[in-house]
């Protein structure tokens, strides 16, 4: 794992998987799943204590394309291809915020779709493709305060400099 220029966290999270079954390359999905939650679990749980389980089906689902590869066992590659390049914490930071932003969008509850607007209208970045991808659905539901409130936020970017960061995001959900 030296050689792949991996970070430690993620090192100790495939080691502590592979140690006791006493293999190198291929471990049960399942295994790993319960050491990337007992590893990163924490991160998710001291900003969304009930996303925890979101944030690592995610994980999970990154790391296996079930319809190209064997859904029961990861290998070394898949787990070290999915990390390397990234910061770990702020990477899975990222997740729970974006599985944050996902359920309190697909509650379709006003409160909760209001938060999420309003705090995604003060950041000074497009969010990511999913979040578009559930605001663009809860768009289109019959609520008509929802719409509202997605609307009002649409025309708050489109006055501010990520109006063309913004069209090319939600262009690209369509390619």
């Amino acid at each position: 794992m030296a050689d792949l220029n991996v970070d430690s966290e993620v090192r100790d999270v495939w080691l502590s998987t592979v140690f006791p079954l006493n293999v190198a390359f291929i471990v049960p999905m399942e295994t790993l799943r319960r050491q990337i939650r007992s590893h990163f679990g924490l991160i998710v749980e001291r900003c969304y204590p009930d996303l925890v389980n979101n944030v690592i089906d995610t994980i999970m689902s990154l790391l296996n394309d079930k319809a190209e590869w064997e859904p029961e066992l990861i290998s070394v590659f898949q787990f070290v291809t999915l990390f390397r390049g990234k910061h770990v914490t702020p990477f899975i930071e990222n997740l729970a915020h974006e599985a944050w932003i996902t359920s309190s969008l697909s509650s379709r509850q006003v409160s909760s779709v209001h938060e999420v607007m309003n705090r995604l209208s003060q950041v000074p970045v497009v969010p990511p493709l999913e979040s578009l991808r559930h605001i663009s659905l809860v768009l289109v539901c019959p609520d008509r305060q929802i719409q509202v409130i997605i609307g009002s936020c649409i025309i708050l970017i489109s006055l501010s400099e990520l109006i063309s960061d913004f069209l090319q995001s939600f262009h690209s959900l369509f390619l």
